[in-house]
């Protein structure tokens, strides 16, 4: 018996070559609008974070559970560390009847608590300092403290990294690189006061948003 022949058809070459270019095409469309969100959700994922801890340490100060607390910035070889510390009463009531002033001292030995929360490493974004930096609160404001870069400050940004390419740390106004050809860039800001009102901002073409 003989038996029917197919008919079958299998892409010839040129359809072949059609279909990975069509493919090419669309990836390197899609592939920038790709990186750009995975960037600026490192950067806001960081940002939310490190808001997060300022509220917690602050709030921790209010409360009196560690009524002198410090959120500590340390720069290792382009991986930024955040750390929350926090000073209990004794201890804080033993410096001032020594005379001791509070500082907020970075690397004193033994001069916090030993309860350190590392809330997050990152070697993906930048901020707008490039050096150890430290934030004190206290109960009642009367001992806040600004240590390194953040020395006076009460604002710091965070950026995707690719923005600090040229200085190494974020830019800070538009006209250094916040909006670039027109469009904003992935950036955020924090903003404190002495007395715990914490408040997180996003950069666009409006400049600076409460989220």
């Amino acid at each position: 018996m003989r038996m029917l022949a197919k008919n079958t058809k299998g892409f010839s070459l040129l359809e072949l070559l059609v279909v990975v270019a069509i493919i090419g095409i669309i990836s390197g469309i899609a592939y920038p609008n790709f990186s750009s969100w995975k960037k600026d959700r490192e950067a806001r994922a960081f940002t939310e974070k490190v808001t997060n801890l300022f509220s917690a340490m602050s709030a921790s100060a209010q409360r009196g559970s560690y009524p002198y607390a410090q959120v500590y910035f340390k720069f290792d070889q382009g991986t930024f560390k955040v750390y929350g510390k926090g000073m209990v009463q004794d201890s804080m009531t033993k410096l001032l009847n020594a005379g001791t002033a509070l500082n907020c001292a970075m690397v004193t030995a033994g001069y916090w608590t030993k309860h350190d929360i590392k809330i997050i490493e990152s070697d993906q974004v930048a901020l707008s300092i490039n050096s150890n930096s430290a934030v004190c609160f206290s109960q009642d404001g009367s001992y806040y403290k600004t240590m390194g870069n953040l020395s006076g400050e009460s604002t710091m940004i965070i950026c995707a990294k690719s923005l600090a390419v040229l200085t190494g740390s974020c830019p800070t106004t538009a006209s250094t690189g916040l909006t670039k050809n027109g469009v904003a860039q992935q950036a955020y800001l924090i903003e404190w006061n002495r007395f715990s009102n914490i408040v997180k901002k996003r950069w666009g073409s409006n400049g600076w948003t409460i989220q």
